[in-house]
C-alpha cells in the first residue's frame, strides 16, 4: 500500500486569495504618447497601447479562473476526505 497523501487545503486557499488579490482592478493612469518625451516613445507607447487591453483581458481571466480551479480543488478535497472519514467509520474493521 502506498504512503499517506496530504493535501493543505489552506495553502490552497491562500493561493487563489493572492491571486484574487493580483487580478484586482488597479488604477489607470491617464498617460498619453505625448508625455514620453520622444517620438519613439510616443510611437512605441501607443503599439503597446493597441495590443496591451485584449492581452490584459486573457491574463485577468486566466488568473480567475486558476484562482476558481484552486478553490475548488480545496472545496473538493475537505468534502471527499470527510465522506471518506464517514465512509470509514462506518466499516467494521477486523483490527
Amino acid at each position: 500500500m502506498g504512503g499517506a497523501v496530504t493535501v493543505d487545503t489552506a495553502q490552497l486557499r491562500e493561493g487563489a486569495e493572492v491571486l484574487s488579490e493580483a487580478s484586482d482592478d488597479r488604477p489607470t493612469t491617464e498617460t498619453t504618447a505625448s508625455d514620453l518625451g520622444s517620438a519613439v516613445a510616443g510611437k512605441a507607447f501607443e503599439k503597446f497601447e493597441q495590443y496591451w487591453p485584449p492581452s490584459r483581458s486573457l491574463l485577468t481571466s486566466s488568473v480567475v479562473a486558476i484562482t476558481r480551479a484552486l478553490q475548488a480543488a480545496a472545496d473538493t478535497h475537505e468534502r471527499r476526505d470527510a465522506q471518506d472519514a464517514t465512509a470509514f467509520q462506518a466499516v467494521d474493521r477486523a483490527i
